[in-house]
């Protein structure tokens, strides 16, 4: 129904009622509406005002519908985040991408790469939620060097705030999120790649570095899995899946794929892989393959009804030693 305004002498009538309407801290109930009506829209159109121009191409631009493919880039030669992140306008920082793909683009069933040029970014990537238009983890890409991951160094050193917000995690992906990540080095306070909260994640050619908490965890009805082999030079706490959480080691939708895990320098475990919760690690023998030797580490531990399954490998088949529980009505396979 469409408002209906009628004069009278004295007073203005808005029906239906006006909702309330918050703009930049102001609140413009019917009431306002009432009492002085050219008052109201003159003060509405001053707000909006003030918003636009501190956003002058932010949200309350017009988006940009993709019509074919589009590659952004961070770091390099000129890179700012005051620029596009288009070719000759690289970004500063690895979140300034996304943060313009939220707010400024459709991508409309298209694919967007962002490309990290060689170098370390001390600040990584929190995605909340899928992008207008994506369809899956395919169609956004964050690519660094998949040739030499060590030339890209992505690190989140920040101090945990005790919240699920990312932070210490150079990799977050939470509340539906999709995102394909590899080329890169990994260094964390906490988790290097985490999916959160029914999120996907699709991974390779990383370089997992330490991590206070976990290298993976995939929690909440997440899914993670890879698309190329990767390796562990840094310590870490686990390989974790949680509370309904997927990790496979290998791309069911690709039986070619054969992945291949290099640990290097002897890093430190407290459980390789750890699922609990009800959560899943599908880390078949047939379709991966560990090399090279960890330092202290106990191989696995499910709990809570949780599920690791190695296709009938034993009890040898993770990196690390054993004693190794499976308890709660958990199975390992």
């Amino acid at each position: 129904m469409a408002w209906v305004i009628s004069t009278a002498v004295a007073q203005i009538v808005i029906s239906p009622p006006a909702p309330d309407i918050h703009i930049n801290g102001h609140t413009y109930t019917n009431n306002n509406w009432q009492a002085n009506p050219q008052g109201t829209l003159s003060a509405i159109a001053n707000d909006v005002g003030a918003v636009t121009q501190l956003y002058p191409q932010g949200r309350f631009s017009p988006r940009v519908t993709l019509t074919s493919d589009l590659t952004m880039f961070v770091g390099g030669s000129g890179a700012n985040d005051a620029n596009t992140c288009l070719s000759g306008n690289p970004c500063a920082t690895v979140q300034r991408p996304f943060d313009l793909l939220r707010d400024r683009y459709d991508l409309a069933g298209h694919t967007v790469s962002v490309q990290l040029a060689d170098g370390t970014y001390s600040t990584g990537l929190s995605l909340q939620g899928k992008l207008i238009g994506q369809l899956s983890p395919a169609n956004l890409i964050l690519r660094g060097n998949n040739a030499n991951p060590s030339a890209v160094t992505v690190s989140d050193t920040r101090g945990l705030t005790g919240a699920d917000d990312g932070v210490g995690s150079p990799i977050f992906v939470a509340w539906g999120g999709a995102l394909t990540v590899g080329g890169m080095h990994l260094v964390a306070t906490y988790r290097s790649i985490w999916a959160h909260a029914t999120s996907s994640i699709t991974f390779g050619f990383v370089d997992f570095g330490p991590a206070g908490d976990s290298h993976i965890v995939s929690d909440t009805g997440s899914l993670i899995r890879t698309f190329a082999s990767y390796s562990i030079s840094g310590s870490s706490g686990a390989h974790y899946a949680v509370y309904g959480g997927t990790i496979y080691s290998f791309e069911p939708a690709n039986p070619a794929e054969l992945t291949t895990v290099t640990i290097n320098n002897f890093p430190n475990f407290g459980w390789f892989a750890f699922a609990d919760g009800q959560g899943q690690i599908i880390s078949p023998a047939n379709r991966t393959t560990f090399t090279g030797a960890v330092g202290a580490a106990h191989k696995y531990q499910a709990d809570g009804i949780s599920l690791i399954n190695t296709n009938g490998s034993g009890v040898n088949f993770f990196p690390g030693i054993c004693p190794c529980f499976v308890v709660n009505g958990s199975v390992y396979k």
